[in-house]
C-alpha cells in the first residue's frame, strides 16, 4: 500500500511500513466490528417487532390452520374418551415402536368384554381351587385308606380347573 503525500511543490508516493499497515488494519477491523455490532442489534430489534406484529395479526391462512387444529384437538379428546369407555387408550410412547397403537387401559372401570369374561373365569377357578384345598384336606384326614385315590383324583380336578385353553 502506498500513501500519497501532498506538499505544495510536489506530490510523492511512499510505501507504508509494517507498523502503519498494522494500525490501519486495526482501524479497518474496528470499523467492521462496530458495523457488525450495530447491524446485529438493529436487526434483532427489527425482527422482534416483525414477530410481534405477525403474532398479533397473523395471516389468514395461519388463523384457518389454528382453528382446524383446535377443532381436531376437540375431536381427538372425544375419540380418546370413546376409546376409554371401551377400555382402551392410545399409546403415545414415541421412544418405542408402540406409538399410535391401542393398549388396554389399566383400570377396573372400563375393561373390554373379552378381558372381563376371562377375569370372571379366572376368579371362579381360583374359588374352586381354594375349595379344593379344604375338600381334599377333609377327605384326607377322614380316611387314610383312600389317600392314594385322593391324590389321583386331585390331579385330574386340578388339570380341569387350571386349563384355561
Amino acid at each position: 500500500m502506498t500513501v500519497i503525500t501532498n506538499s505544495m511543490e510536489n506530490t510523492t508516493q511512499r510505501k507504508l511500513n509494517m507498523n502503519e499497515k498494522r494500525k490501519l488494519e486495526k482501524l479497518l477491523i474496528d470499523d467492521i466490528d462496530t458495523a457488525c455490532s450495530d447491524f446485529y442489534a438493529t436487526q434483532s430489534v427489527m425482527r422482534q417487532k416483525i414477530e410481534n406484529k405477525l403474532e398479533n395479526n397473523p395471516p389468514e391462512q395461519a388463523i384457518k390452520i389454528l382453528k382446524e387444529y383446535q377443532s381436531l384437538n376437540i375431536k381427538s379428546k372425544i375419540l380418546e374418551e370413546s376409546l376409554s369407555r371401551l377400555g382402551f387408550e392410545i399409546c403415545n410412547d414415541y421412544r418405542t415402536d408402540h406409538k399410535d397403537k391401542l393398549k388396554i387401559k389399566n383400570n377396573n372401570d372400563n375393561v373390554p368384554k373379552t378381558l372381563r369374561d376371562f377375569d370372571d373365569v379366572v376368579r371362579l377357578r381360583k374359588e374352586k381351587l381354594s375349595a379344593l384345598k379344604r375338600s381334599y384336606t377333609i377327605k384326607l384326614f377322614g380316611g387314610g385308606a383312600q389317600a392314594q385315590e385322593l391324590f389321583a383324583s386331585l390331579g385330574g380336578e386340578l388339570e380341569k380347573i387350571t386349563n384355561l385353553a
